[in-house]
């Protein structure tokens, strides 16, 4: 379900004309570490633990500001996320 999503949210951002590279890479790291832990969706705690795992405060910033896009694009289809 998790992998799905970012594949739809990807295809239709990508369809406006962004390019999300950086974007694609934080949100399959997510969905990896979600998955490993049996996630389906976006849960805060989750999105929490691995944006603490970053190196520097402004990364941990990043990787939030993704997942929240992308948690809201998602939460659209599944009221879960």
């Amino acid at each position: 379900m998790l992998t799905n999503s970012i594949k739809t949210y990807l295809s239709v951002r990508r369809a406006l004309g962004f390019k999300l590279q950086s974007v694609e890479k934080y949100l399959w790291n997510y969905a990896n570490f979600a998955t490993a832990r049996g996630d389906i969706r976006v849960l805060s705690k989750t999105a929490v633990e691995w944006a603490a795992l970053a190196s520097s405060e402004n990364q941990r910033s990043n990787r939030l500001k993704v997942l929240i896009r992308f948690a809201r694009f998602a939460q659209a289809e599944d009221s879960g996320h």
